[in-house]
């Protein structure tokens, strides 16, 4: 049994990524099941999967704190987009759609 996407490392939506992680999770574990068999094969799928899976939470984790702040944390959140241009936080999450399978 494996479990892949929000059954195995679920995550808060503000970065939109569960779905996308369940299609990364299955494009990973095909590749490395190509010619391998066995457990190797998730073993391995489970270390190259963790540190991603990890970071994702993470930062969704601080962007619902970000995205509900309030009081002083609020206005220097809304003055950094403001700032920042539409492409803040494009560049702050680009690293996320630059992803391909190993």
């Amino acid at each position: 049994l494996m479990l892949i996407g929000d059954a195995a490392h679920a995550t808060l939506p503000y970065l939109a990524q569960g779905a996308v992680m369940a299609l990364e999770d299955a494009a990973t574990l095909a590749r490395m099941a190509k010619g391998a068999a066995g457990a190797s094969s998730f073993e391995r799928f489970a270390g190259v999967r963790r540190q991603r899976t990890s970071r994702i939470q993470a930062e969704s984790r601080k962007l619902g704190q970000i995205y509900h702040a309030t009081g002083l944390t609020a206005l220097a959140r809304n003055a950094a987009l403001k700032l920042g241009g539409s492409g803040l936080m494009m560049k702050k999450v680009a690293w996320i759609y630059e992803w391909t399978p190993d």
